[in-house]
């Protein structure tokens, strides 16, 4: 009389394991790539908005100090530059003076915006609006003593 003890698993076991293990496997990398997609797209808008949020902050402390600004489409510089200029020059903001050229924000901003209103104590708020590709950031800067003359604004130093 013969036994036969038949120890391990058959081609169909181990053909029906793999594959199982294979869908368990695609389904959890699915899972993974997503969420680092997500992940990733979240950084991307933080970062623009932390972005954003620098540049205006930025820019109000360069506007609460200026002493004349024109509102006007035209970026056209005078020679020579004896005063500050803020505008949007291809997608950044630069400020110009008699000294310097900054620049901040480069290739962030697909717009910039401004506004001005006066409040109900005869004073002007500036508002200031950045555009970035997804997000957008607002800010208002109260302009302590102002003259209006022809669409400009001379901004008194008494801040």
């Amino acid at each position: 009389m013969k036994i036969s003890c038949n120890k391990g698993f058959t081609l169909i076991e181990l053909i029906v394991s793999m594959a199982i293990v294979s869908v368990i496997m695609i389904a959890l990398m699915s899972f993974f790539v997503y969420n680092l997609r997500t992940f990733n797209k979240s950084s991307e808008a933080l970062d623009e908005q932390s972005n954003l949020r620098l540049v205006s902050y930025r820019l109000t402390n360069e506007l609460r100090n200026i002493g004349y600004i024109n509102l006007y489409n035209d970026v056209t510089l005078p020679s020579p530059i004896v005063d500050s200029y803020i505008h949007l020059d291809s997608n950044r903001i630069r400020l110009t003076n008699a000294v310097s050229t900054l620049y901040l924000a480069d290739s962030i901003l697909d717009d910039i915006q401004f506004s001005l209103t006066e409040n109900d104590q005869e004073k002007y708020i500036l508002s200031v609006t950045l555009v970035g590709g997804v997000h957008s950031y607002s800010t208002e800067i109260l302009l302590m003593v102002v003259i209006l003359i022809h669409y400009s604004l001379i901004i008194q130093d008494h801040l």
